[in-house]
């Protein structure tokens, strides 16, 4: 999933970037190579999302089919304990409800996790960020105290005569 995030972030930056610089690029690069790498691009992140997608699809028909399954054998032995008459069909009834009722924060972690796959790249970005020393990179600039504090922006008022 990481993998899709980082070509659907390299897709988004190089689409903004040849917007911004339509013009630029016109005049000095060659298009033909330009829009066959963006085109290249292009497929590689459909591809990736199309594996990503076959994946979430493939857990979820997994899922199902645990809950067919338990439901089924639910069922089962549940009718063959219904016609020795050792429980009624109202046990058997609250036990497939029981059985549904489980299948559902099954459900629910899957999702999660899929959330939590989703934002981890972002929550990498932000912790780097936080981690970031208060330092110039490559430079012998290292300030003494701290750089946080209050900033005041004063603007004179010229009052308008007529």
């Amino acid at each position: 999933m990481s993998e899709l995030r980082e070509k659907i972030g390299w897709f988004n930056s190089e689409t903004q970037e040849m917007i911004h610089n339509m013009p630029d690029i016109q005049l000095i690069y060659p298009e033909k190579d330009l829009v066959n790498s963006y085109m290249q691009q292009n497929r590689l992140t459909n591809m990736s999302y199309i594996q990503q997608t076959k994946n979430m699809l493939e857990a979820k028909n997994i899922g199902w089919g645990f809950n067919i399954l338990s439901i089924f054998s639910v069922l089962l032995i549940g009718g063959y304990a219904v016609l020795r008459e050792d429980i009624s069909v109202g046990i058997l009834f609250s036990m497939i409800v029981y059985v549904q009722q489980l299948y559902s924060p099954a459900v629910a972690l899957g999702e999660t996790y899929n959330s939590i796959k989703n934002a981890q790249p972002s929550i990498l970005r932000i912790s780097t960020l936080l981690e970031n020393k208060e330092m110039v990179e490559e430079a012998d600039f290292c300030p003494e105290g701290s750089l946080k504090g209050n900033i005041i922006i004063s603007i004179p008022l010229r009052l308008r005569t007529m």
